[in-house]
């Protein structure tokens, strides 16, 4: 009877423990089950700043040019080093000179038994040395300048980098709204075509419509269906787009969410094209890039000119670890380099070509800037005239579809020339979806060509 009493507590204690086991160890959402991101232009812009893997490496590439400029400043500093070292031997050339360095060496130690076979030293070392590059025919500071305009390519390229980055990330947003834009103008388009079958099949079972009228109704209809499987289609490339440029998983649910705009400055073209050199990020980076080729040819000059070097040396040698018997050691190089075989030379022509090809190369850059400039306020001009034109075609459509729908009711209209009708119509609301959102896109290609597509400028 007592076993029986334990069982039942036993039980009820399981009972309670699995009861309250989803509370004390509840389990983990599926692993397909993810928060579904809702982002705006705004959110999706900040979004790939932070996480856009290719701007990143950007940033790194940035840091490592900038480290490679503070590594050639450092090489105009003096060079300050120590060392300590222990030997012991009995090489009577090594022996000789420890005794000498230990200032210990006796007339006795010229015994020629002594000097063929001495008695083992012990002999510790240590020295600080300074080492100071006066002048190197002006290759260190050419050195730095380069370093340092290489610095500044590398932090233009990031910022040329960015703007990029952000254009992708407007043009796809746009993209992907305008994919589902179309996708629910095709449902509501499929949808019609269906009622539209309806209708039709009412008017032949009262004599108004034949047949071949309900076919072709059918068959628009069959077309509406692959229209808005095309749609979504579109719809989830978009999305994969996006995705990979704001770096999240392939799987993670996206919804875009926000009516996207850009702050656009009302300017001229003229205005336009003079913010374009001013700030456009490449221009600045080929100018710095023309910088360092100009440095680089000053350092190819430096062999053809004499070096100068400083150097000190305190030195203790002792048979013992303490340091005594200090000596010091100064000295001053100068060198000149009479023949190099023509290397010198030879670097030399290369790096005034260089410079010259990146002369020629920032000239080019200017002028194809000032064209891509010209060519985004042509097609934002463009943009502007279609959105208005698109609006009134497709109210028009619209209008003349309504129309032939009643008179088809009436028997007055051909089935056939309400479908041309239905199908213009949908044409011109594709063509007013892509339109709004064309205009986006035209804003944000006119400010990347200015050199001005920035955070601040997301609305």
């Amino acid at each position: 009877m007592n076993h029986s009493r334990s069982f039942s507590r036993t039980n009820i204690l399981v009972y309670i423990y699995i009861l309250f086991l989803p509370i004390i160890f509840p389990h983990p959402a599926h692993s397909g089950e993810q928060r579904k991101l809702s982002l705006t232009l705004t959110d999706a812009v900040m979004m790939a700043l932070d996480k856009n893997r290719g701007l990143m490496a950007s940033g790194k590439y940035a840091e490592v040019a900038q480290a490679h400029a503070d590594a050639l400043t450092g090489r105009l500093l003096p060079i300050i080093s120590a060392s300590y070292s222990a030997s012991r031997t009995d090489s009577p050339i090594n022996v000789f000179g420890s005794k000498l360095l230990q200032k210990r060496f006796s007339a006795s130690d010229f015994a020629i038994t002594r000097l063929n076979n001495p008695d083992t030293i012990n002999n510790y070392h240590t020295d600080i040395s300074v080492t100071v590059p006066v002048y190197q025919g002006g290759a260190l500071w050419a050195g730095k300048r380069a370093g340092t305009e290489n610095a500044a390519v590398a932090r233009w390229q990031y910022q040329a980098d960015l703007q990029a980055t952000i254009l992708r990330v407007v043009e796809t947003f746009a993209q992907l709204k305008q994919a589902i834009a179309q996708r629910e103008s095709s449902a509501q388009a499929l949808k019609a075509a269906r009622s539209h079958l309806v209708n039709t099949q009412a008017l032949e079972r009262r004599g108004i419509a034949i047949a071949s009228d309900v076919m072709d109704v059918r068959a628009h209809a069959l077309e509406a269906e692959v229209v808005l499987q095309s749609a979504d289609h579109q719809v989830a490339a978009m999305r994969d787009r996006l995705r990979l440029l704001l770096g999240i998983g392939p799987q993670t649910p996206l919804m875009a969410t926000g009516n996207p705009g850009l702050t656009l400055p009302a300017r001229n073209i003229t205005d336009w094209l003079e913010n374009a050199e001013q700030n456009r990020p490449e221009l600045k980076e080929e100018k710095h890039r023309l910088e360092a080729a100009h440095a680089g040819v000053d350092a190819a000059r430096a062999p053809f000119r004499p070096s100068i070097a400083l150097q000190g040396v305190q030195e203790w040698n002792s048979s013992t670890a303490s340091p005594r018997n200090g000596n010091i050691t100064l000295a001053a190089e100068l060198r000149f380099n009479f023949f190099s075989g023509g290397s010198d030379r030879a670097r030399l022509q290369a790096a005034e070509a260089e410079k010259e090809a990146l002369q020629l190369t920032l000239a080019e850059m200017g002028q194809r800037v000032r064209n891509e400039v010209q060519a985004a306020w042509r097609n934002l001009e463009e943009a502007k005239t279609r959105i208005v034109a698109s609006e009134q075609v497709l109210q028009q459509s619209l209008e003349s579809l309504r129309i032939r729908k009643l008179r088809e009711q009436q028997g007055l209209e051909r089935t056939s020339d309400v479908l041309d009708t239905q199908s213009h119509a949908d044409h011109a609301r594709a063509k007013a979806i892509r339109a709004r959102y064309a205009l986006i896109i035209a804003k944000a290609r006119l400010l990347a060509a200015a050199g001005q597509l920035t955070p601040e400028v997301i609305r």
